[in-house]
Formats: structure tokens, sequence, C-alpha cells
């Protein structure tokens, strides 16, 4: 099959085109072979090119996590899907390979009915937001009236957040923005100008807690690092902590140990054990993505086919920071 595969040449890594890479089969009975439409470029996979800690979590040479695609064969256990469905998943190290390739092999578990409304293309760009954000509020158990701090609301992830919170009855938010374009997507996400704050406000940490009329049941963290500080100092003593980048500062640790906060960690690569979440909860975004509810879809930026020069292209725009908060993805013919 096709494949874009990652090499290493004299200490450093580079991409190739692969018109022979070994197509995989079906080894187990609760697998699916899918031949792949559309795949979405994520940070990740440039973080994984360039060699840095979340290499750790590679299985192949070949990258990519979100795709889309038909199945193409299936296991003799496979129960949900049939030859022809078209599907979308979040893929990570959870297959035979990466999702830049031709084909890859799964378990039906990870797997998603692609609602009918939408292209291959458009909808490879939503997994790893949603099962992220569904993984997260899901796990919440705590009354719909509790107060919410969303850091970093206005990336992919976050806009979902606010989707899915929406859906599960949670009204009383507050989300961190940095410009007017990015309070203006907040809008259409449901929020109103007053829920929004200005994260480059010199007295932010002041304005968050005036904006809630105190401290917060519950922090969500989308973005790491020093903000991590501002959404410790933000919660209430035995707050709930919510950490979806596993950034938090040692001062932010320190703060949220004095105040006895709960930690919990969402992981988009979990264990194996964990895998069977995932295509329910994308199922479960699938069907409300059909119906009437305007739900969150990241604007896509179509760099054609794959192939190890696109894809290098696409690294250098998020490089460079020229994505415009577009989803770059590529086409699989």
């Amino acid at each position: 099959m096709y494949a874009v595969k990652l090499v290493s040449f004299q200490g450093e890594n580079q991409l190739i085109n692969d018109l022979e890479y070994t197509k995989p089969e079906i080894k187990k009975n609760n697998q699916v072979l899918v031949k792949v439409k559309a795949v979405a470029v994520n940070p990740i996979d440039l973080q994984m090119f360039q060699g840095k800690n979340e290499t750790r979590i590679m299985s192949s040479d070949i990258l990519g996590r979100e795709l889309a695609g038909v199945i193409e064969e299936t296991g003799s256990n496979v129960e949900h899907f049939k030859k022809g469905d078209e599907v979308f998943l979040a893929v990570g190290s959870m297959g035979s390979n990466g999702a830049f390739a031709e084909y890859v092999v799964v378990s039906e578990e990870i797997l998603a009915h692609k609602p009918k409304e939408l292209s291959f293309e458009r909808i490879t760009a939503l997994p790893i937001a949603y099962v992220t954000a569904w993984q997260a509020v899901s796990r919440l158990q705590l009354p719909k009236e509790s107060s919410l701090l969303i850091l970093g609301a206005s990336g992919s992830v976050g806009k979902a957040l606010i989707n899915v919170l929406h859906h599960f009855g949670y009204q009383k938010i507050i989300a961190t923005a940095g410009n007017d374009y990015s309070t203006s997507e907040l809008i259409k996400q449901g929020l109103l100008k007053e829920q929004i704050v200005s994260y480059k406000q010199p007295d932010l940490d002041r304005i968050i807690l005036t904006q809630n009329n105190g401290l917060y049941d519950i922090v969500i963290d989308c973005i790491g690092g020093k903000m991590t500080e501002t959404g410790a100092s933000s919660l209430k003593r035995e707050g709930l902590f919510v950490d979806i980048t596993n950034l938090r500062t040692e001062e932010a640790n320190y703060t949220l140990f004095q105040k006895a906060a709960i930690i919990m960690n969402i992981a988009r690569y979990a264990e194996p054990e964990l895998h069977f979440k995932y295509g329910k909860i994308l199922n479960e975004v699938s069907s409300v993505l059909g119906s009437e509810e305007n739900w969150y879809l990241q604007e896509v930026l179509n760099l054609g086919k794959l192939s190890s020069e696109n894809l290098t292209k696409a690294f250098n725009l998020m490089e460079e920071n020229k994505t415009n908060g577009k989803k770059l993805v590529l086409k699989v013919e």
C-alpha cells in the first residue's frame, strides 16, 4: 500500500513516500480493515516528527492520529459495522499503523459511523477534540449548577467542551480567549460576551473571580503552563481541576495541593482497557452532529493529496503558526 513513512537519516527525521509498504491484515476477530479517505494533521504528529517526548507512544513508523474512511473488510466477530460503512476515528497508537497511509486495521470498538451530512475531510478534523471533551464532561458527576472556568477555550478542544457542557446541562461557564476573533468564535458556540475573559488583561486573576463572584467549583485547563497557576488560584478549596494538557507548573501543583483539590487527568491515548469508550463517545457525537444542534465544526484547510511533500507543508504551517485556526487535512486517493 501507499504510506508516508518516518525515517531517520544521519540523525535527522525525514518523511518519505513508500509505495510498497506492507498492507495491514486483520489478525483478530473484532478488527476491521479501513480504506482511508482523509486524514487530519495534529500538533502531536509534528512533535513526534521532531522527536519530542510524544515519540514514547508511537507504535509504527507511520504517523497520523485522525482519519475517516470506508470499511473494506471485517473480522468474524465484528457486530456493529459492515463492509462499505463510512467511519471516522482517532486511531492514535491503537491501530496497525498511523493514519498517514492507504489502509489501517483497528478494533471496531474505536470506530464511529460517519454522519452522512459531513464529508470525509470535515469529519476527520473532529475525533480528538470531541473524544477529549466528552471524556472530561462525562466524568464530572457534579451538580449542573456548578461554576466552571475553561482556560484556553478558543482551541478546538475548548470549543468542543462548550458544546458538550451545554449538552449535559452545564450553563455557569466562564472562558478565556485571546482576541476579538476568538471571542466571536466562542459566542457562536453559545456563550454570552460577558462569559468570556481576555487572558491578556494585566489583572486577570481578579477579573476571573469577579466574573463568577468568587472561586470556581471546576477548572478545566486546555492550555497548560502559567495559566494553570491562574486556574489553581481560581479554584475553590476541595474543588475539581480537570487537566487536559498535563502541563501544570510546580506552583500550580503546590496551590492545588494546599487546597486539597481533586485532579482529574484526561488522557487522549489511554490504556487499552479504556479504548472501548472512544467509539462509544464518537458515535454519541455523530448522532448529535446529524441532528439539529449547532455543534462546533472546526474549519479545515485541504492541502491536497497525502504525500511527504504536502505533509511537510502542513508541519511548516504549524511551526510558523499560519494555520489560522483551521485543521489541516489531506485526501488519500
